[in-house]
């Protein structure tokens, strides 16, 4: 049996307008976002090996888990992924 699968690729575009003298802080937010997201990402994974890799006292790793924690419920509430 052959089957044929046609496809279309629809090319979809957003474009972000801002006002440089009164949006500079919203355009470098837009801006930076992706080195923002970056930054996010590294930061979980440095926990995590210090979680899973670090050899540390009881204390000090359970400040690291729960500062894993807390970033995850901060990235979820504003519907961030990781």
């Amino acid at each position: 049996m052959l089957y044929i699968l046609k496809m279309r690729f629809i090319e979809v575009k957003a474009i972000l307008e801002f006002d440089r003298n009164e949006d500079s802080n919203e355009f470098e937010d837009a801006v930076n976002g992706g080195k923002y997201h970056a930054i996010l990402c590294e930061m979980d994974e440095w926990f995590r090996g210090q979680v899973k890799y670090g050899d540390l006292d009881d204390k000090v790793y359970d400040a690291y888990e729960k500062a894993r924690e807390q970033l995850h419920e901060i990235v979820d509430r504003f519907g961030v992924k990781l």
